[in-house]
């Protein structure tokens, strides 16, 4: 799902959070997390993570992280070869 640049969330108040992903959170002292693929040619070169506090992640803000994403995926597409995520 993440690896196709659809953004995932993760709540601790879901009636039953991914365990890693609740302990994470707990450990961080965040209630929420956004995560979306970071999309470039030549694959998912990493993942863009906001946290939050008190808040839920809608669909809104989902759709928004996976637009950024998008577009800073086509930015380091242009970098120099060089520097391009393999």
């Amino acid at each position: 799902m993440i690896e196709r640049g659809k953004a995932r969330t993760v709540s601790l108040r879901e009636e039953a959070p991914e365990p890693n992903e609740a302990r994470l959170l707990q450990k961080l002292g965040y209630e929420s997390l956004l995560m979306v693929c970071l999309p470039t040619a030549t694959g998912c070169w990493g993942l863009v993570e906001a946290y939050a506090d008190e808040k839920l992640f809608s669909e809104n803000d989902a759709a928004t992280a996976e637009k950024i994403a998008v577009v800073t995926g086509e930015q380091l597409d242009r970098l120099d070869p060089a520097l391009r995520p393999r």
